[in-house]
């Protein structure tokens, strides 16, 4: 496996550029490829950590995985919350820094042997939340000139944080204790702005909001009612969505499992990426006979 480590993909002044970085773990034949082998897709990883902790080192078997099964794989940073005094950081800046991460590697991802048209977004908890966010609301992306339907497929593991907005009554009951308050503010229009669910409306149908597989662990019972009614939003308004439960995870393990053997939500994960994977290399093969 090769490992370009901290490619810095935006710099802010008073703030560090390590959270703004990124490393990109390729399958080692790309060190010197054949001149006929495809370009490979792409793993996009979003770390979680409750928007203030969390480092994208954190991939555990993710990256010998992905690579193994011809996939380069890409975690990235975003400046965490609360910051610092003099360099505050609350929404939107964790979501603008996913869109420059993902408009970066869309720029620069053939030098890697990368398709920039098969680009996929995976994140677990608030990194799950942050790739629902991107997938959904296209003013982020629409920053950097890009489309929604650059991105190919989006996985959220394990996350409660769909719609923001029944959330929001409590945790301003305890706004100390509620790290969303600590990344998003009180403001009610900020809220709306940073829930996923609020932009699946009939308003946005015509959106190119791209396959969702959301996975959850069935012990939380949040996330599990979370994940299975974004579905069901989804699908009302005509966006392709399913959401899958595990009895034998917790929180954490659904993550740190990913990439084992003989395991489920890994088995899960891979066959919605061949599945879309057939589907976008039929399209392409269909236009081209046009």
């Amino acid at each position: 496996m090769i490992i370009h480590r901290d490619v810095v993909y935006a710099e802010y002044e008073n703030y560090d550029p390590h959270l703004t970085s990124m490393d990109i773990y390729k399958p080692a034949e790309l060190a010197s490829p054949a001149p006929d082998k495809p370009l490979l897709p792409v793993i996009i990883y979003i770390h979680g950590g409750a928007l203030k902790i969390g480092d994208k080192r954190g991939v555990h078997h993710k990256p010998a995985f992905f690579t193994q099964q011809n996939y380069i794989f890409i975690s990235i940073n975003y400046r965490l919350s609360p910051g610092q005094p003099s360099a505050p950081v609350r929404h939107p800046m964790h979501i603008q820094d996913t869109a420059a991460a993902i408009a970066h590697i869309y720029s620069m991802i053939r030098q890697h042997h990368g398709n920039p048209d098969r680009l996929f977004i995976v994140g677990h908890s608030a990194g799950a939340y942050l790739a629902a966010l991107i997938a959904t609301n296209p003013s982020y992306l629409a920053e950097h000139d890009l489309p929604l339907d650059i991105l190919k497929g989006v996985i959220p593991i394990d996350t409660a944080k769909y719609d923001l907005l029944p959330i929001r009554r409590f945790a301003l009951l305890v706004p100390d204790k509620s790290w969303l308050v600590q990344a998003l503010g009180q403001d009610l229009l900020t809220w709306q702005d940073a829930s996923p669910a609020f932009h699946i409306n009939k308003q946005t149908e015509s959106n190119p909001i791209p396959p969702f597989l959301l996975l959850y662990c069935n012990s939380r019972r949040d996330a599990s009612r979370a994940a299975t009614n974004f579905a069901k939003r989804l699908n009302k308004y005509n966006h392709f969505a399913t959401a899958v439960g595990y009895d034998d995870k917790t929180h954490l393990t659904i993550n740190r499992q990913l990439g084992l053997p003989h395991d489920p939500p890994t088995e899960t994960i891979m066959q919605f990426l061949n599945e879309r994977i057939s589907q976008l290399d039929q399209d392409e093969l269909d236009h081209s006979a046009e």
